[in-house]
């Protein structure tokens, strides 16, 4: 017997005036140009997409150079050593390796020029496939990469992937979480059930004594085990006296009548009399607006960094104001000198709805910032009323 083992870059023979005969195995290149190897069972993968074919250009065929077959394929993710697959046209089903790949990177050349009427076409479908072989370590075992893959649970009797869905949060599906507790043997889980409540399941708790007796909670006769919720009432002396008798330290008493000299005071409904009590408010403690200041967004934007000057000096103590803001986003309040601002409150959007009790001592430099990340106020305005 003269010679080696004869092999082709397909197993698909191609004999003249016949249909591709699938007859010998391929002899594949494992370092270019040097040596081969037989190919016997090195699986192969679709290259770029699994369900979606590549499509020959324009410029596919054979070169009028009388060289390989050519395909043209914009952007190739071909590689030299890679094989392609066709799937229609005068090709159909033919596996032929790939030696070369256009410096263009837009088409690549086959290891032999496939002839008529079996040429490729513009238009014909084809894989681009490439080999994978196990790798092994110095021992002979196999190295195998395992990836991550998504968490799932079983959902109704269906494997269900954990998802969370920001834009449509009822497409979230989280991963479940119950608590259970053991009900007469039977592991329960606990819920709630807003329909009907009745068909709640809360967690069962005790109360139980030192000793692992449960407390009574019973309305009876009082025991060892009553909880009793009473605290003593007394003083530094001792407890309060409820029993009649002498008076002592600890008895309990009762508040003087309220009244003047003409007689008690009258809490009834009716007509006012001397006795009925009056409210009345000092005209001298009405707050009363002493300073007021206005922040345009639009000429002061704020930002989320640095502090804007509201008002420079408060003129006097103030105890109470109202604020409007009309920026749209939350706000902070702060105190202090330029730099060493302190925050005082947060103004949500829109500001308050009424007047604010709180002190501003006199003297006091007011600025405001954005507290949204990122954020800066460039519209509307801030109004600001100080009483006193």
């Amino acid at each position: 017997m003269s010679g080696g083992i004869k092999g082709y870059p397909s197993s698909q023979k191609l004999v003249k005036g016949q249909p591709p005969i699938t007859e010998f195995v391929t002899l594949q290149p494992t370092d270019i140009g040097l040596r081969a190897s037989l190919d016997t069972s090195r699986p192969a993968f679709r290259v770029d997409s699994d369900t979606i074919p590549r499509v020959a250009g324009a410029a596919t065929g054979n070169p009028s150079t009388g060289f390989a077959t050519e395909i043209e394929d914009t952007a190739t993710p071909a590689r030299v050593g890679d094989f392609v697959r066709f799937l229609d046209g005068g090709a159909a089903f033919l596996e032929v390796a790939i030696v070369a790949i256009d410096v263009s990177g837009n088409s690549f050349t086959l290891a032999s020029k496939i002839p008529a009427p079996y040429t490729p076409a513009p238009g014909d479908e084809f894989y681009i496939m490439r080999y994978t072989s196990m790798r092994a370590d110095d021992t002979g075992a196999p190295i195998v990469a395992v990836t991550q893959g998504p968490i799932q649970y079983v959902y109704d009797g269906v494997d269900t992937e954990v998802e969370e869905d920001t834009a449509t949060p009822a497409n979230n599906r989280a991963l479940p979480t119950k608590a259970f507790f053991d009900l007469d043997g039977v592991e329960t889980p606990v819920s709630e059930d807003t329909v009907t409540p009745a068909n709640s399941v809360p967690f069962p708790v005790k109360i139980i004594d030192p000793t692992g007796v449960p407390y009574d909670t019973d309305y009876g006769l009082v025991g060892a085990q009553t909880l009793r919720s009473a605290a003593q009432i007394g003083n530094e002396t001792g407890a309060a006296d409820f029993d009649l008798g002498v008076t002592g330290p600890q008895t309990l008493r009762t508040a003087a009548n309220i009244g003047n000299a003409t007689g008690a005071a009258d809490f009834d409904a009716g007509p006012t009399t001397a006795q009925t009590l009056r409210v009345v408010v000092s005209n001298d403690q009405t707050p009363s607006t002493f300073q007021f200041a206005r922040l345009d967004y639009v000429s002061s934007p704020v930002g989320a960094v640095s502090y804007v000057q509201l008002i420079a000096a408060t003129t006097a103590q103030s105890v109470s104001f109202t604020l409007f803001d009309g920026g749209g986003y939350a706000m902070e309040l702060a105190i202090g000198p330029a730099a060493s601002e302190v925050p005082f409150m947060y103004i949500p959007p829109g500001g308050f709805n009424g007047m604010i009790s709180a002190v501003i001592p006199s003297g006091s430099r007011l600025s405001v910032k954005c507290l949204e990340t990122g954020i800066t106020v460039d519209a509307g305005q801030l109004v600001m009323n100080l009483l006193g």
